[in-house]
């Protein structure tokens, strides 16, 4: 599950301030808690990369472009490694804490994070998925916009390279 947050293109570099985001403590929890019940049924052939479930795209603010399909540019973080940088003692400048392109060295890019979801090194598996749908139900009740992918197969990555050779 991805959690999108716009940057601030406002002055010269692009920023977003956690504190400023009215909704941001309340999305960490939730977050938290989904991460903490997709663990529960966690089993080793299940290896990833990054166990959470949880991921924020902190968005580059570009113009829409109806019809096309790129993804806008940004980065992926992991809600441990967002949770990390913030609890990092950030010196508290006039606005409060602050993520940007300058404060994290090392982040996942459109191409990196697609191709490790794609082969499942990163996201849900097993009954981790059935917990993503209940969240997906709650947030289109709640009149929220969603976008959902999934692969019906069972093999992924490297092991579905293998059996097609």
């Amino acid at each position: 599950m991805v959690q999108y947050k716009k940057f601030d293109s406002k002055g010269q570099d692009l920023v977003y301030r956690p504190d400023s985001d009215k909704n941001f403590a309340s999305e960490l929890s939730r977050m938290r808690e989904i991460d903490k019940a997709c663990s529960v049924d966690y089993r080793p052939a299940d290896i990833q990369l990054i166990r959470s479930a949880t991921f924020f795209k902190f968005c580059d603010p570009v113009p829409f472009e109806p019809g096309t399909q790129d993804l806008v540019p940004g980065m992926y973080l992991a809600r441990e490694h967002v949770e990390a940088l913030l609890a990092d003692g950030q010196p508290a400048k006039s606005r409060g804490r602050r993520i940007d392109y300058g404060t994290v060295p090392r982040y996942l890019n459109n191409t990196l994070f697609t191709g490790l979801l794609g082969d499942g090194w990163i996201g849900t598996r097993g009954a981790a998925t059935e917990l993503v749908a209940q969240q997906i139900e709650i947030s289109l009740g709640l009149g929220r916009a969603v976008v959902l992918g999934f692969s019906r197969n069972q093999r992924l990555g490297n092991s579905q390279r293998q059996r097609l050779n």
